[in-house]
């Protein structure tokens, strides 16, 4: 059997790590109520080792979890694979942050991107994408700078399985006990990576401002609100969101959620 390749590492394992281990078999819904992520509930798998290991470094019973997914699996009729700009917005769209244009078909087209998928493939929304994101919801960036900047980094793929068809599918390679020296490398790893970019993200965003290019949030929403649909979307997606109709179906986000992502 032919497996996905792990483009991070050129082999065939991608990593899930759980702050107090897997009970039986993978399952979608055994998340933590009180996190938001970036593609709503389902088992994740991460491309980077370390980087997985980090969102668990503070438990001292976490596991790190190793599969493999058949290349079968994903294909376009059951994947959602996500290109930069859809992946902007369906990240803010399940942290929460575009529920003030709810009512919009916008709004709906993000909330229901992903039904009937198995999968979702895409980056990894790290440390400084937070950061980014931020400084995009409070107006103190345009939508061109954050797509400049979320540009510079290099993430990792995450893929989720959405379902539990989805998640007993995946193949397990093996699982171990993280020690405190794993956890602690980890958190060290991440510490210093996030410093050097917080460096780079400083610097080339003072750049971006100096251009004063692209539109403010508010601005954005007042578009939509208008039905001006933010470029590059397709003329597909723009006829989509014209003609789109959902039923009342969306599940309303807690404001007082913890916004980091959590495998």
């Amino acid at each position: 059997m032919e497996y996905v390749i792990n483009t991070s590492t050129n082999k065939e394992i991608f990593f899930h790590a759980s702050k107090n281990g897997i009970d039986g078999t993978p399952n979608p819904h055994h998340n933590d109520s009180k996190k938001k992520r970036d593609f709503g509930d389902g088992f994740y798998l991460g491309s980077k080792e370390r980087q997985t290991i980090a969102l668990v470094n503070s438990s001292p019973d976490a596991k790190l979890y190793k599969y493999k997914i058949p290349n079968d699996l994903l294909n376009s009729e059951n994947t959602l694979f996500l290109t930069k700009q859809d992946w902007m917005y369906f990240v803010l769209y399940n942290r929460g942050y575009l529920e003030p244009i709810k009512h919009t078909a916008f709004y709906q087209y993000y909330a229901h991107i992903a039904d009937n998928k198995d999968y979702i493939v895409g980056p990894i929304a790290d440390d400084v994408f937070s950061t980014c994101m931020q400084n995009f919801v409070k107006g103190i960036i345009t939508d061109y700078m954050f797509m400049q900047l979320i540009d510079c980094y290099s993430y990792g793929t995450q893929i989720v399985a959405k379902t539990q068809d989805a998640c007993d599918n995946l193949v397990p390679y093996s699982f171990k006990n993280l020690t405190a020296t794993d956890r602690m490398n980890a958190l060290e790893t991440r510490k210093l990576n996030r410093h050097q970019q917080e460096i780079d993200y400083e610097e080339r965003r003072a750049k971006l401002l100096l251009e004063r290019k692209g539109k403010y949030i508010s601005e954005l929403f007042s578009d939509i609100e208008k039905g001006i649909i933010p470029t590059p979307i397709s003329d597909f997606k723009q006829e989509m969101l014209k003609n789109i109709k959902f039923p009342e179906t969306i599940k309303e986000h807690d404001e007082n959620e913890e916004e980091i992502i959590q495998f």
